[in-house]
């Protein structure tokens, strides 16, 4: 499918959808993942790492920032690198800016492990030839660890919400062992769940662009929808991962993104 012309390589045919590939043909030591599990975030690191490694020639793996704990964003870019960067077209793969929409992490995974093993497959071909995919599967990792323990949606911004002194002082306990956290727990002052570990902040609606718009539905006068201004943060791209994530859109040339959630299993 590809061909040199005078020293340069020439960009492979783009072929119709229905050549598409369903699976790869073969998986290496080390990618054989079980999609229906939820992996920590350090397992997810290893895996992207193992993309990087096996597939060198078309992929880059490098962190576009750290979160409030030091967890690093990662970004897997996917690209045949042969093909000058001016002739190829930028598409953005973000996901889990909410915590705990773990599921969203997985289907950018899913995205970067199927183009990586299906590289050699025409019709991938034709596509790293045309597009550099930009993959960050969690822009909140802080928040996507603590999902484990339960489920939530802000980053770990420290927050001292009863005014002791102590950021998060309310560890979530199992009070009776049954193996399950309750959203209400009793915290080291006796008051139910007064200093939660939640930032309390929507990452999702701290960007510069229309930050603490007063995004709200209404009916008859009446409020129907939620006030998505109250968990803005206190100023436009406070948080680090935010921060992170905009310089790089800054200078990244993308046609176009698509922002994974699965809060109501959305794209």
């Amino acid at each position: 499918m590809q061909y040199k012309r005078h020293g340069r390589q020439q960009k492979a045919e783009r072929l119709e959808l229905s050549a598409r590939p369903d699976a790869p043909s073969e998986i290496p030591d080390g990618l054989d993942i079980d999609w229906n599990k939820r992996y920590t975030f350090a397992e997810l690191e290893a895996q992207l790492s193992a993309m990087a490694e096996q597939y060198p020639d078309i992929t880059e793996l490098y962190s576009i920032g750290t979160s409030w704990q030091e967890r690093d964003l990662w970004c897997l870019e996917i690209t045949n690198e042969k093909i000058p960067t001016e002739e190829k077209t930028g598409i953005g793969v973000f996901a889990n800016i909410h915590g705990g929409e773990r599921e969203s992490a997985s289907s950018a995974m899913y995205t970067a492990w199927w183009l990586t093993l299906c590289s050699d497959d025409a019709y991938v071909k034709g596509l790293l030839d045309s597009y550099i995919v930009y993959v960050i599967p969690v822009i909140n990792p802080d928040g996507y660890e603590q999902s484990f323990v339960i489920n939530n949606r802000p980053n770990l911004r420290p927050r001292d919400a009863n005014g002791d002194n102590i950021p998060f002082g309310d560890p979530y306990t199992d009070i009776d062992g049954d193996g399950f956290i309750a959203t209400l727990y009793r915290g080291k002052d006796g008051i139910l769940g007064d200093d939660p570990r939640t930032s309390g902040i929507d990452m999702n609606h701290t960007f510069d662009y229309q930050w603490n718009r007063y995004d709200i539905e209404t009916k008859d006068g009446q409020q129907i929808g939620n006030v998505n201004w109250t968990t803005a943060g206190t100023a436009p791209a406070t948080e680090p991962e935010i921060k992170a994530l905009q310089q790089f859109m800054y200078t990244r040339n993308m046609a176009a993104l698509v922002t994974l959630h699965t809060g109501i299993q959305s794209v």
